[in-house]
């Protein structure tokens, strides 16, 4: 993930959150979904607080990672 913009600007917590969120959340798409979503697809990521990491996607979309439990 190092080679993604702004990861470096990312505390090793929330940068450990990124990857175990990313991982989770790419279980729940669907097999197409998930080709898009990949960590290759990621393009920028920025911190939007401590516990808060906006992700954003080549293709246009974009989410926010929390550093929270994930169901």
């Amino acid at each position: 993930m190092s080679e993604i913009k702004g990861f470096d600007k990312l505390t090793n917590r929330q940068k450990e959150m990124l990857s175990t969120t990313h991982s989770l959340h790419m279980k729940m798409m669907g097999a197409e979904m998930r080709k898009e979503h990949t960590i290759e697809h990621i393009k920028e990521v920025k911190a939007v607080s401590n516990k808060v990491v906006a992700v954003y996607f080549d293709n246009g979309n974009s989410w926010e990672y929390e550093d929270c439990e994930w169901s």
